[in-house]
């Protein structure tokens, strides 16, 4: 069963050291750019600042339950032109392969199509098969297929485009 999950606005208060540990641990950071470098509370702070200093990023922390347990992040990024591009990761360990980042991209989904994208993209790479599922569960298709675009684990791989249009 899917926990129930909530999208909320991602404040300051979700700078710690909860949200340090998963962007220094490689297992949460394999297939994101962020594990190119060693991340602290100024980094963190930096990179919120100019994400949030952007009224084209919809950035929210995924919640569980009544207690909004902070367990990942999501984020879409709408270009002048309506199409929004979607990152996610789930931090906590424990509620990967649940449901979580399906949930997550559902809402957001929802929530950027809302505000007026006209198109969502994900890239993911070709390794990451939980990605893959999580983004065809969402009804979103593969469009496109980068060879040789991304490092993944020290070799070239391939970087799959996923998209969706609304209903």
């Amino acid at each position: 069963m899917t926990p129930r999950i909530q999208l909320i606005s991602l404040d300051r208060s979700f700078l710690n050291e909860k949200y340090i540990s998963w962007l220094n641990d490689p297992s949460v950071t394999r297939f994101l750019e962020v594990r190119h470098q060693t991340h602290n509370f100024s980094t963190i702070t930096e990179y919120y600042d100019q994400i949030m200093g952007n009224p084209q990023n919809i950035w929210r922390a995924i919640v569980l339950g009544d207690n909004a347990h902070h367990v990942g992040n999501i984020k879409c990024t709408l270009t002048r032109y309506g199409v929004g591009e979607i990152s996610l990761f789930i931090g906590d360990k424990n509620y990967r392969r649940r449901g979580v980042g399906t949930a997550a991209v559902r809402l957001i989904s929802d929530i950027a199509f809302g505000v007026g994208a006209v198109k969502l993209v994900a890239f993911v790479y070709s390794s990451n098969y939980a990605s893959q599922r999580t983004f065809s569960k969402c009804e979103f298709t593969l469009e496109a297929v980068l060879h040789n675009e991304v490092i993944d684990m020290g070799k070239r791989a391939d970087l799959m485009r996923f998209v969706k249009y609304p209903c």
